[in-house]
């Protein structure tokens, strides 16, 4: 089982990729990058919630961003 502790240090960690994937000059690549990062905070997000049913989903993605 995560904690909330880890679901805020892997929130952090998504936030840092998409600060980074925005800041690339080449548009495809940046919107290539942003895609991914969305899916795997998406993703991560579902895994979360089966894991703990506390788990806050929004709460999570807000943090991501």
């Amino acid at each position: 089982m995560f904690s909330k502790r880890h679901y805020k240090a892997i929130a952090e960690v998504i936030a840092t990729n998409r600060l980074m994937a925005n800041t690339d000059s080449n548009t495809e690549r940046k919107e290539l990058a942003l895609a991914v990062v969305d899916c795997i905070e998406y993703d991560l997000a579902d895994l979360f919630t089966q894991d703990n049913p506390l788990f806050n989903r929004e709460k999570f993605i807000q943090t991501c961003k």
